[in-house]
């Protein structure tokens, strides 16, 4: 492996963790949006992060038949719900098959005559139950291939392509065996579902085979990633000097009810209490934070993390499998000291690549969300780890110090040169109002863990996969906290301040809202995640009825790593689609377009719009190479500015202003030709003037008019 980097926290200063009682809890609720939505909701979000078995191992109802034949024709009618089994179908309780003195169900007539049988097994989901993530254990002696409703979800040494009822699988003895599934939402019903596999033995004169299969929706857990600080990472003391992996250890004070998981042991470290990953597990997920239901939390030092606990950098593996919703990155690389080589700055180039392209293909993989944050100091370039990162989200501070100047670019030796991928994208995606990037970084992992549990008490599945949450987040999140926030066609984003600041409640809106397909009429707040083939476009049709105060729409996509030196063999290989996103307003069946967001090197497109008339609209997404995106919008219901005139003068006062925008008070004589009369910024809700040539003369006419463009 080669030598990894030297690390750092993400902040400057570190403030002692105070413990507060839970009565005084959600201390960054106002800044967050929380306390506003608590306050609306008359409480906390309903939310849910505990596990639902729907099949239990050694279960006594499973439909069952021998090998001997193809069971269906068509031959995958057998794998879906509604199939009317025959008389070749019997009932059995697993492990099913023989040899080892380990099968309830013994096919005793198996050995030399048939190699593969297949299973059946109904379960139920409530209506709006549709869990986010599913855990399949198989115990498997040899191999098998499962299906859900009739969609593939694993494959146990079993090659690629269709299986006949007398196929081999490889040796594999007798073992239970994990797979985490995501995107639920794909092939999961309310109501009837079916569970089929097709087992397989290795030969058919093996000396044994078994088969059992149990199905659950995990309980929800969070990762934290900590540097040292000293030889501790830890948010708490764990009480042991020299715990093994995988130890656990419960929480006390804020923590009180968290089990802590160690994932991380190395004879360089100690095991007591970091007051930085205190301070980050406090915003993230202790009684103080705005998840605090969360119970489980899973602990990484940073370089293990990196290494061979989870991302296997250096290694020819992939990395390891998450099953946590969610990880938090509150540390930063700050890149290369002044005196190191050119070959010492290749090497480290190549590690920082690496280690983000590794992220973002586990990220894509199993569904997760990472939070990074960048420097806590503006006069800062954007770290290369993880603010190169396409698929995480970047996080900085409402203050504005923090890293700024876009992704960076790093050059080599010559023919050799090496750079950081997509160089100049902009970051941070999203900020928060704290005192380090550090803990503003925990802010949002604890929106998106809350967030979360509301979408799994909802059965909202997609709302897990990692492009969702971040347009949720991000199409949240507010702009009124500056005054100079800006983005423009080519660039979705403010260069300093991203989205915005985050804000749970419009977010929590947008959650609820649902989850809205191209092909009916959707209203004020909703999301989809959907595919879009090479060259194609969805449009989405909404229809607002009332008048618009803030109307924000988010289109984020994920970098698709193919094949890699650790992905495969071979050479890298990826695929970054270039998405665009157009809203047009409709008016008698004629559409016309007001604004457009055409980023050629961000995975993300934003649209950001201010005193807009209720009406008919269209979202269209389109994209050059085919690929998922999940696109995300709200439109914030209230008055258009307006106008008044007094008989002073005459006096004409404005009311409803947006702080910022420009208006334009314009007249006509005869309601057909208008003329700027008056334009102004506005700088408060409310203005007045008073026009100079007073009421002598012809009659006339005034509007206001402004452009909700922004």
């Amino acid at each position: 492996m080669p030598p990894l980097p030297q690390l750092r926290v993400a902040t400057i200063l570190l403030f002692a963790t105070i413990p507060f009682p839970v009565a005084s809890a959600q201390i960054w609720g106002d800044s967050s949006g929380y306390n506003d939505l608590a306050a609306e909701l008359g409480g906390a979000p309903a939310t849910n992060y505990a596990a639902t078995n729907y099949l239990e191992a050694a279960d006594s109802s499973w439909r069952y038949r021998r090998g001997t034949s193809e069971p269906s024709n068509p031959v995958d009618a057998w794998r879906k719900p509604g199939f009317a089994e025959d008389g070749n179908w019997f009932t059995g309780q697993t492990p099913i098959g023989y040899g080892d003195g380990d099968d309830n169900t013994l096919l005793s007539d198996m050995q030399n005559a048939y190699t593969t049988v297949y299973l059946r097994h109904e379960f139920n989901i409530p209506p709006g139950s549709i869990p986010a993530r599913l855990t399949l254990r198989v115990y498997v002696d040899d191999g098998a291939i499962v299906w859900i409703n009739g969609t593939e979800v694993a494959r146990l040494h079993v090659t690629t392509g269709f299986k006949p009822f007398n196929s081999l699988a490889a040796v594999h003895e007798a073992e239970w065996q994990d797979v985490q599934l995501s995107n639920t939402g794909d092939f999961l019903l309310e109501g009837g579902n079916v569970i089929a596999i097709h087992a397989i033995n290795q030969h058919p004169n093996s000396s044994d085979f078994s088969i059992d299969a149990e199905l659950s929706s995990p309980a929800l857990k969070l990762t934290q990633v900590e540097a040292a600080s000293g030889t501790n990472f830890l948010p708490q003391d764990s009480g042991e000097t020299n715990p093994p992996v995988g130890f656990t250890f419960s929480g006390t004070d804020i923590f009180l009810g968290k089990t802590f998981h160690l994932r991380s042991t190395s004879p360089s470290l100690t095991y007591g209490k970091s007051s930085h990953a205190g301070n980050v597990g406090n915003r993230f997920y202790s009684s103080n934070s705005i998840a605090p239901e969360v119970d489980l939390i899973d602990n990484y030092f940073t370089n293990n993390w990196i290494g061979s606990n989870f991302l296997l950098t250096g290694s020819s593996l992939q990395p390891r499998i998450e099953d946590s919703i969610l990880q938090n990155h509150s540390w930063i690389v700050f890149g290369h000291t002044s005196s190191a080589t050119i070959q010492q700055i290749d090497n480290s180039i190549r590690t920082y690549r690496e280690i983000v392209r590794r992220l973002d293909y586990a990220m894509d993989r199993d569904g997760f969300l990472a939070c990074v944050g960048l420097n806590s100091s503006s006069n800062t370039t954007v770290p290369p780890v993880f603010g190169a990162s396409y698929n995480a989200i970047s996080v900085g501070l409402t203050s504005g110090d923090h890293s700024r100047g876009g992704t960076i670019s790093a050059i080599g030796t010559g023919s050799g040169a090496v750079e950081y991928d997509g160089v100049g994208r902009t970051k941070p995606e999203i900020v928060a109002n704290d005192s380090a990037t550090s803990y503003s970084t925990a802010q949002i992992s604890s929106a998106a863990a809350l967030l979360l549990g509301v979408a799994n008490n909802r059965g909202m599945g997609n709302a897990f996969r990692p492009e969702v949450m971040k347009a949720i987040l991000m199409a949240g999140a507010t702009k009124s906290e500056f005054t100079n926030w800006n983005r423009t066609t080519t660039q979705p984003i403010d260069t300093v301040f991203g989205a915005g600041e985050i804000n749970v409640q419009n977010s929590y809106h947008i959650l609820v809202g649902g989850e809205v397909t191209t092909g009916i009429t959707a209203g004020h707040y909703g999301w989809n995640r959907a595919t879009l083939p090479a060259g194609g476009s969805s449009v989405y049709n909404l229809r607002l009825e009332r008048d618009i105060t803030e109307f924000s729409v988010m289109l984020n996509w994920n970098r698709t790593i193919i094949t890699a030196p650790w992905l495969g063999g071979g050479s890298y290989n990826e695929s970054i689609a270039d998405m665009s996103l157009q809203l047009h307003r409709v008016d008698n069946g004629v559409a016309v377009l007001l604004d457009t967001s055409n980023s050629s090197i961000d995975n993300l497109e934003h649209l950001y719009l201010r005193g807009l008339s209720a009406g008919t609209y269209t979202l269209t997404v389109t994209t050059d190479i085919a690929g998922d995106y999940a696109l995300a919008w709200r439109a914030d219901r209230g008055k258009l500015p307006g106008i008044s005139l007094t008989a002073r003068g005459p006096e004409f006062v404005f009311n409803g202003l947006i702080p910022g925008k420009s208006f334009t008070l314009e007249k006509s004589s005869d309601l057909i030709t208008w003329v700027a009369h008056h334009t102004f910024t506005a700088s408060t809700a409310s203005d007045t003037y008073t026009d100079p040539s007073g009421i002598a003369g012809a009659r006339a006419f005034y509007r206001l008019a402004w452009n909700p463009v922004n």
